[in-house]
């Protein structure tokens, strides 16, 4: 996993950051590259799985990782080198949030599995980018409320099929406040070609 000089693209990515929406943090699919697991395990770079004991060891290069994103990191540089090859080869996710890396960690936990409507459980691949940005725009109020909740400031994934990078936020306005709701506000944009 080489990578050429990310600057453009991380560029343009910090100016969609919010400060106000608290530091960035990447939900990585590990499946997605044989050499993430390893990048995930560099020095600088505080990676968590969200699988617990068994789980974590059998689907330790396959599952799913929460890592702090600085755009300054190793992690960012690679995610963003060689033409964003982290969003154009579908790695994972970023987003904002002020909660500590151990609540979200909890908070995500949550959503690994799932209840078939047959009966039994199935993974929920919501880590992956090609998942989680058809789900949201479709999403029921009462399920993003549960998903993205108050912990979750600005969501950011690319959709590589289509080449489009939406950026995802919940409203905030005095009478959803009152009535307990927040509709998601999306905005889809092609993400910048990077010689």
């Amino acid at each position: 996993m080489t990578s050429e000089p990310a600057e453009p693209l991380a560029r343009w990515f910090g100016r969609h950051l919010q400060a106000e929406a608290g530091p960035c943090f990447a939900l990585v699919d590990c499946a997605r590259h044989p050499q993430l697991h390893a990048l995930l395990n560099h020095p600088s770079v505080r990676a968590e799985s969200l699988f617990d004991g068994v789980e974590a060891l059998r689907l330790e290069r396959y599952g799913a990782w929460i890592v702090p994103f600085p755009l300054q990191g190793e992690l960012a540089r690679v995610w963003f080198g060689n033409a964003g090859q982290g969003w154009r080869e579908a790695w994972g996710w970023l987003f904002q949030s002020h909660a500590s890396l151990e609540t979200l960690m909890r908070h995500f936990k949550k959503f690994l599995k799932v209840e078939l409507p047959q009966g039994g459980q199935a993974y929920w691949r919501f880590y992956d980018p090609r998942v989680i940005c058809q789900v949201l725009p479709v999403m029921r109020q009462e399920q993003h409320e549960q998903f993205v909740g108050r912990l979750l400031r600005r969501i950011y994934c690319v959709d590589p099929a289509l080449n489009t990078f939406y950026e995802v936020w919940p409203q905030d306005s005095v009478m959803g406040n009152l009535l307990g709701e927040r509709p998601l506000d999306i905005r889809a944009q092609y993400l910048p070609a990077v010689a």
